[in-house]
């Protein structure tokens, strides 16, 4: 099995008041309020599928990372790139199928291990942050999340 968090097959990044995924070709651009939504229902989403799987363990995993310091950084074009089609919470869906995570967006079905899904979670929750910060909103990132724009279960 390939991992899902190999660079190239997920990304996440902020670009102003917005936050990019990229999972594979699919490309969106969500609300930094509905990032930090989806990060909260993937992380809930992963903890059940971890006590399904077994897991007891309350370890800290500090597996990926944001960005490779190594890789070629991209220059950044003088006129803007037009921005992918931005999302709705309604239309991101998140539940546990056993183990498994899978992260439904429209009617495309993304299905990855509870660590995978973990993992994701942080990165939208950080990036999330960014573009809150980016768009001058104050509050904590926990107030901004109601827990009901993304469907879960």
């Amino acid at each position: 099995m390939t991992s899902l968090l190999r660079p190239g097959v997920i990304a996440v990044e902020a670009r102003g008041e917005l936050v990019l995924l990229r999972i594979g070709d699919f490309r969106a651009s969500l609300e930094f309020s509905t990032a930090l939504e989806l990060s909260v229902a993937l992380k809930a989403e992963a903890r059940a599928a971890k006590r399904s799987a077994g897991d007891d363990s309350h370890r800290y995993s500090t597996m990926g990372a944001l960005h490779d310091a190594a890789a070629e950084k991209a220059r950044p074009s003088r006129f803007a790139a037009k921005l992918p089609e931005r999302l709705a919470a309604k239309a991101l869906r998140v539940t546990q199928e056993g183990a498994l995570v899978a992260l439904t967006i429209n009617r495309t079905t993304a299905r990855m291990p509870y660590q995978a899904a973990l993992q994701l979670s942080q990165w939208l929750r950080v990036r999330g942050k960014e573009a809150r910060n980016a768009a001058g909103e104050s509050a904590h990132w926990s107030q901004i999340v109601t827990g009901e724009a993304v469907a879960v279960g």
